[in-house]
């Protein structure tokens, strides 16, 4: 009989809402109000990311089946993760579990939690394994008993780790808030598709006030920081008289350039981490995301002792 072996785990308990964080310090208050946050609490912080709403968190007790599940976006319950010992003659190869034999006739298997979601047809045991961990998605009630430690970090630059699982080898997940970085930087993150991403819109949210994000070469030369500056305020004053005009921020967002302030929760398992660190901390990645990389390295090292 399949059971659970381990799952990702919220880690907002172990920051201080008192340590100044980024240009989101309010996000944390909104968190720490959170009682008892489960990982469908981190899904939903995922979901208002994207549309900067992090104020009505734990405000819609239906947010999730009605915003999320009956609109089909499914693609932000992947920051959710579980592993679970099954035995072999239960469950066939998935393209998207992970999956190992442990000792004979038992598998270890791990995904998020939309991949088990869209198998909960196949294999009736996954809504009584899986599903109490995440009832608003399943529809199943709250009993599971968790057999995970919860292990975490607090703020660091650009870098908070939201929520973790235990790591089993190759097996575990973890999940970021990635903040105050460029989109330029965010172009080069969301190319990692083996991580799931949840950025923050600007189709929704009007990210024009925000400072922009220079890379460091530009910020040292007096010349190139100059050109710099203007162009971006030239982009900002386009983009206000395209919203005076009437233009939505869909279409207004155009005009705004790759410096433009971002950020965006990202969630993957022990490979897919290793991958994006591998190649994103080497010598020859651009400086942004090497630190972004830098900084991520840090937490799952302090997070699991290992990657």
């Amino acid at each position: 009989m399949a059971k659970l072996a381990f799952r990702s785990l919220p880690n907002w308990e172990l920051f201080d809402p008192e340590t100044k964080w980024l240009k989101h310090q309010e996000d944390l208050d909104f968190l720490a109000a959170v009682e008892q946050p489960t990982i469908e609490d981190v899904i939903e912080y995922a979901a208002r990311v994207c549309y900067n709403s992090a104020d009505k968190m734990g405000k819609s007790p239906n947010f999730l089946q009605k915003k999320i599940m009956q609109t089909g976006h499914h693609d932000v319950i992947e920051h959710g993760y579980a592993a679970v010992w099954v035995g072999e003659e239960e469950m066939g190869f998935e393209k998207y579990i992970q999956a190992k034999h442990v000792e004979p006739g038992h598998v270890l298997a791990g995904g998020n939690i939309r991949a088990w979601y869209d198998l909960r047809e196949k294999y009736d045991w996954i809504e009584e394994v899986i599903g109490p961990i995440a009832p608003n998605i399943f529809g199943s009630p709250i009993e599971a008993d968790v057999l995970a430690e919860d292990t975490g970090t607090g703020p660091s630059e650009n870098v908070m780790l939201l929520a973790s699982s235990g790591k089993v080898g190759d097996f575990g997940h973890a999940t970021f808030l990635v903040s105050g970085i460029s989109r330029a930087c965010g172009y080069q993150l969301v190319r990692h598709r083996t991580l799931s991403f949840s950025q923050e819109s600007q189709r929704y949210t009007d990210t024009s006030k925000s400072g922009p994000i220079y890379p460091k070469a530009i910020l040292e030369h007096d010349i190139a920081s100059e050109l710099a500056q203007t162009i971006h305020n030239l982009s900002v004053e386009a983009y206000e008289q395209m919203r005076e005009l009437g233009i939505t921020k869909e279409d207004a967002r155009s005009v705004l350039l790759n410096m433009a302030p971002t950020r965006m929760v990202v969630s993957g398992d022990v490979l897919a981490w290793r991958h994006f660190l591998s190649l994103r901390t080497a010598k020859d990645a651009q400086e942004e995301i090497r630190n972004v990389a830098d900084q991520i390295k840090s937490a799952l090292t302090r997070a699991w002792g290992s990657i």
